[in-house]
């Protein structure tokens, strides 16, 4: 059944922006399949999945005929951006990333995994990540902002920058 927002929805975003936490809020609105692709590119202690393998993967996902997908994984753009109807951009600020990543750090232990990342993959600090979130709006958004672009999908793409206008989006969904 087709929604509003049509029947396969990438939510992009920094780390710590919400992506998963959004996204499974909308598959049960909606009754979408999930696809987090933080499991299908990450192996077992953080050992990423090679470049062909990868791309190949994405695109077998991409083609399914729904879904909720998580992840920016800018390197795969160019797969996912043709075939989804909606975009959604979690543009939040880099503060308020980084501290729930952090303290995502402290809530899952080893003995508490998350359901949106790989097995063998527990969290821990990572001060290359934080930068990485960290200097997110400069490096990694301009990307997506280009292959927005090349690909024609800025009429996709729906912005939420903090959380007043995320709920504001969900109350209003359906």
């Amino acid at each position: 059944m087709m929604h509003k927002l049509g029947d396969k929805i990438l939510v992009l975003g920094c780390s710590g922006s919400g992506k998963s936490t959004l996204t499974r809020a909308l598959a049960k609105k909606l009754n979408l399949p999930v696809i987090h692709m933080d499991i299908h590119f990450w192996n077992e202690n953080w050992v990423e999945t090679p470049k062909v393998e990868w791309r190949e993967k994405v695109k077998k996902l991409s083609e399914k005929n729904q879904w909720i997908m998580d992840g920016t994984f800018s390197s795969s753009l160019d797969l996912r951006f043709p075939f989804a109807d909606t975009i959604i951009i979690l543009n939040f600020s880099r503060v308020i990333c980084l501290y729930r990543a952090i303290r995502r750090v402290f809530k899952y232990s080893k003995k508490y995994r998350r359901s949106d990342m790989a097995i063998g993959c527990d969290e821990k600090v990572d001060f290359d990540f934080y930068k990485y979130i960290w200097k997110y709006n400069q490096k990694t958004m301009p990307r997506i902002m280009d292959a927005l672009d090349e690909y024609d999908c800025r009429h996709k793409v729906i912005y939420l920058n903090n959380n007043h206008e995320l709920k504001s989006f969900l109350k209003n969904l359906i």
